[in-house]
């Protein structure tokens, strides 16, 4: 895998490194925190359930069973809304 890296400053704190893989299927990969190169989604999944970072997303809206078409129909405002989401 062939791999361009980028070393920016971020803001309020230390340089971040970056690699985006070239090739078919590119991809941003960003160190976690033991170091190790993840994907830039798996990275944000990390920071979702780490006390440092919680704050700074949004919580997961409720969720309604696909398979549950009263629910569906019941919520269906707040799921195009996006204020429930399906499963």
């Amino acid at each position: 895998m062939a791999a361009v890296t980028s070393r920016y400053p971020a803001p309020g704190g230390p340089a971040a490194n970056a690699q985006v893989s070239t090739g078919r299927n590119p991809e941003v990969l960003v160190p976690d925190d033991k170091g190790q190169l993840v994907t830039l989604y798996r990275r944000l999944e990390q920071m979702k359930h780490d006390e440092r970072y919680r704050g700074y997303f949004r919580p997961e809206p409720p969720k309604v069973p696909r398979h549950n078409l009263q629910k569906l129909r019941e919520h269906f405002d707040q799921i195009r809304t996006g204020e429930m989401s399906v499963e």
